[in-house]
Parts: structure tokens; C-alpha cells; sequence
């Protein structure tokens, strides 16, 4: 018998599709289809970034081997749902088996691997709209005045069970802590750590009982939550929000201005480096960090901005900002998709789901004849049960039986006429649309956008002799190799496998 693994993924325990419910149906079907499913990975967490899917790297190492024949997922949303590990499931399609058993794709043949394409955006919208949803109901409780999460140390946690609201409004027993923290920062005889040493010495612990790193003595001292102001970061784009809080005010306004200051006074705030577009997004060929700095000209101005290696054994010493940026544009050309490929791409869709909806045809049609034999038949045993034909407990059973089946019919009916969506190839034409503009657009992006390119792009970013040398993730390998494979053989060349443009060597 052939090996196979199996992957879950946490879900609400109350629905059915719970680890327990998952797991006895990747048992169930490996039974089905007689082979051996000799390990199944559960993901027992839910994964709020995309770096916390450490049980899907696990379970994608293990297929890598050569004695096991493919995965086995519930659905195609219990596998992820997000493009990287969706694009990491396609690198095996050519050597696994990849089984979906809701849906039964045959990831060996084009139409099957379209099929599972078009769920994987689902999966991937289904997930960015919850996170909307989320977004928007926590921005209604901020304007009330209320923390939408756990709040910051010295507050109660919420309680589903009492009053939720009352306990993220009041102080806690750690709050005469967190105002002492302040105090004793305002004297100037602490710093960082010595503060997080002398409050752990007090018995404060963080949150897991650990010990109180100067981190946290930092976010404490920089959160303006402590005299009623709420400053509220989005996920998405950094941009901060602030709103008036109605929880109960730890330390006066007063008290907190001071210890800005003092903080200011005493943090090196060379080039704010910590604030600037490429602060530790670039690495040196020696392997240090980028850190940028922005020095001071004889008139008083900060005109430019340098990416600064702080190796005193390294050769390179800096490169201007916006050299810099020049050099980035010129990597991202190397995988801007050719405007013809939009258009053989919406054609390509179009006859795609033109055949699918023909294929439906002849099922919804006999699915139709049967609702209309069915709609007779409950007619017969109605005159049946009127002649006597029909005892009235036999007809009714009867006519159960018939209703169900026909909710059976039209659900299916239902999954036929909405299989395709325009929705899943909008989603895909405006994620390739990126792949066209963005080097012309990078520039004038900002500062958070130009990170979040980076990030999606490049799992590596070296610069090495004025040049770059980056790593392109996944996703893009997959995006720019199907471009140039639709756009013929001119103008790219093979090298190790990877189809890439000649501009790109």
C-alpha cells in the first residue's frame, strides 16, 4: 500500500469540522481508498502570522521523502489560507499526490490544479474578509473608548463571564507597579534595564511568569494608555489611530510628558533609525544588518539618507537611499509580467469557465428532471392516501423521504450554479496586475507599503559591491514563471530549471 500523510487545521471546536471530526475522515478515506496514511500533522493553534504554520513546514519536509506518495487534506481551507503555502503545495504537484477529499481534485491533470487554484483564492478572500470584519468591529469599540484586546499590563483582562467592558475599564493589583515604573524612570537614576531588574526583583513577571525584559519596561513607559489615550496600530499598513479611552487613568498626563522626555534625552536617536523605510530590511555580504542614518549638514538640514553598514572589519561602508531605491526597481523589472499575458490570461478564463458551465449542463438538467418526477410523486401519494391507497404514518414517511431528497437536489444544484465565480479570477487578475506596475509605482509608495514589497518578494536581500542579490520567495518564482511560459519562448532563457528573462541573468 501506498504512504500517505494527512494535515488538519485548528477550527472552532463547536463546528464540524473540529481536529477530532478531521481526523476520522482522512482515516475514513484513507480506508476507502486502501492506502496507508501513516502520519497525520495537526496544527492545534491557530496561526495569527503566517510565520507561526511551523506543523505545515514540518508536514511539507516529510513529503518531501521519497517513500511517501502525497497528503491528504479535509478541504482546501483546512489546508491554509494564505498564497505562500498554497505556492509550496505547488511545487509538489509534478511528484506528490495532493487529495483534497471534499472535492476530490486530481492536482496530475490542468483542470484539476485550476479547480484547486480557484478554492485556494477563496480560502485566501474568505480569510482576508474575516480579518476586515474584525477590523471594523474593533474600530467600533475604540470609538466607544474601549480596548478591543487583552489590555497593556497594570489593566484587568476581560471575562467573558462577568462584565467584560468593567474589567478592561479598571486597574489591576499590578497597576501600583506600573506607576511606579513611571516614578522611579522620572528621577533619572534608571535605566531600561536596571528598572527591569529592580521591578523583578519586586515579584512583577510578564505574562507568561517570566522575567520583566527592559522591552517591556519600554512599551511600558512609551504607552500613553496609562493617563487615557489610546493609540491603536493597524496591522495592515502601520499607521496609528488614537482615540480617547474611558478605563481609568493610572498616571497623570503630567507625569508621562516627563518621562517622554527624559526617554528622548537619554535614546541615541542617530539617523532614527529606528523609524526609517530600510531599518533592517537589508543585509550587508558580511552578513550585518542595514541601519540608516541621516547626518546633519553644515546649514542644519537632513537632505539625505544613508544605508550604513556598522561592521568596522567590513569594506562597505554606505550606499544613499535613493541609489538604493534605483537598485530595488531594477530587481523588481526582472519579474514585471508583459501586458500581453493579461489578455491571453482573460481569455484563457473565459474559455475556462465556458466549458465548466457546459459541462454542468447535461447534471443540472437531469438534476431538474428528477425535482419534476419527484413533484409528481409526491402528487400519487397524496391522491393514493385520498383513495385509501396509503395508510396516513406510511404516506407521510413517504413523502419525508422525497422532501429531503429534494433539498439534496437543489443544494446541488445550488454548489453547480455558483462553481464558477468571477470573483476568484478578479482576485487573480488583480494580483498579477501587481507584477505590472509595481516597479514603476515603488517609488512614490510609502514608507510601509515599500516593506511590505520587500517582505512579499524577497525571502533574501543582500548587497554586496553595490549590487543586489536577492532571494525571490516562492510565490513570485511561480507567478513569473507562468507569465513567461505564456508568453512564449523569445525573450527567455532556461537556466537550472526556473524559466526567467534574459534581462533578469
Amino acid at each position: 500500500m501506498k504512504k500517505y500523510i494527512g494535515y488538519i487545521r485548528v477550527s472552532n471546536k463547536d463546528h464540524e469540522n473540529s481536529l477530532p471530526a478531521q481526523r476520522q475522515k482522512l482515516r475514513d478515506y484513507a480506508v476507502v481508498k486502501e492506502f496507508n496514511l501513516i502520519k497525520i500533522y495537526e496544527e492545534e493553534k491557530s496561526a495569527f502570522r503566517k510565520s507561526d504554520r511551523k506543523v505545515f513546514r514540518q508536514m511539507t519536509e516529510h513529503l518531501k521523502q521519497d517513500d511517501i506518495a502525497g497528503v491528504v487534506f479535509h478541504k482546501v481551507d483546512r489546508s491554509s489560507r494564505n498564497m505562500k503555502d498554497f505556492a509550496l503545495l505547488e511545487e509538489f504537484f509534478d511528484k506528490k499526490d495532493i487529495r483534497v477529499i471534499e472535492g476530490e481534485f486530481d492536482t496530475k491533470k490542468s483542470q484539476g490544479r485550476f479547480q484547486f487554484r480557484m478554492f485556494c483564492n477563496m480560502a485566501v478572500w474568505y480569510s482576508e474578509n474575516l480579518s476586515e470584519e474584525v477590523t471594523l468591529k474593533m474600530k467600533e469599540r475604540l470609538k466607544l473608548g474601549y480596548y478591543p484586546t487583552n489590555p497593556p499590563l497594570g489593566y484587568r483582562k476581560g471575562d467573558k463571564k462577568i462584565d467584560t467592558d468593567w474589567k478592561k475599564k479598571h486597574p489591576d493589583h499590578n497597576a501600583k507597579y506600573v506607576r511606579e515604573m513611571f516614578e522611579l524612570y522620572d528621577t533619572g537614576n534608571y535605566s531600561y534595564f536596571s528598572l527591569a531588574k529592580f521591578m523583578h526583583k519586586k515579584g512583577v513577571r510578564n505574562s507568561q511568569g517570566g522575567r520583566v525584559s527592559k522591552g517591556i519596561i519600554e512599551r511600558v513607559l512609551k504607552d500613553r494608555f496609562y493617563y487615557g489615550i489610546i493609540d491603536w496600530r493597524s496591522s495592515k499598513t502601520g499607521e496609528i489611530t488614537t482615540y480617547e479611552g474611558n478605563h481609568e487613568p493610572i498616571i497623570s498626563a503630567e507625569l508621562y510628558e516627563r518621562v517622554k522626555n527624559r526617554r528622548q534625552g537619554r535614546v541615541n536617536t542617530k539617523g532614527g533609525s529606528g523609524k526609517q523605510t530600510y531599518s533592517r530590511m537589508l543585509n550587508c555580504a558580511c552578513g550585518r544588518l542595514l541601519y540608516p542614518e541621516t547626518p546633519t549638514s553644515r546649514s542644519g538640514s537632513r537632505d539625505y539618507t544613508y544605508l550604513r553598514c556598522q561592521n568596522k572589519d567590513c569594506d562597505f561602508k554606505s550606499i544613499n537611499e535613493n541609489v538604493m531605491e534605483d537598485l530595488i526597481v531594477e530587481e523588481l523589472r526582472k519579474y514585471q509580467i508583459k501586458p500581453e499575458f493579461f489578455a491571453e490570461y482573460k481569455n484563457g478564463m473565459m474559455e475556462m469557465n465556458e466549458m465548466i458551465f457546459k459541462e454542468g449542463e447535461e447534471q443540472r438538467e437531469s438534476i431538474n428532471q428528477r425535482l419534476a418526477q419527484i413533484e409528481a410523486e409526491k402528487q400519487r401519494i397524496r391522491q393514493g392516501f385520498i383513495q385509501g391507497l396509503f395508510e396516513a404514518e406510511e404516506a407521510t414517511s413517504l413523502r419525508k423521504d422525497l422532501e429531503a431528497e429534494k433539498t439534496e437536489l437543489l443544494n446541488r444544484l445550488n454548489r453547480e450554479s455558483n462553481a464558477m465565480d468571477e470573483a476568484y479570477f478578479k482576485t487573480a487578475e488583480h494580483f498579477l496586475e501587481t507584477f505590472q506596475i509595481l516597479a514603476d509605482k515603488y517609488k512614490t509608495a510609502k514608507p510601509e507599503i515599500k516593506r511590505e514589497v520587500l517582505d512579499l518578494f524577497f525571502s533574501k536581500r543582500i548587497l554586496k559591491d553595490g549590487k543586489t542579490l536577492f532571494k525571490p520567495n516562492t510565490i513570485v518564482k511561480q507567478v513569473s514563471l507562468i507569465a513567461n511560459l505564456s508568453n512564449g519562448r523569445g525573450g527567455r532563457t532556461r537556466t537550472g530549471g526556473l524559466v526567467v528573462p534574459n534581462h533578469a541573468r
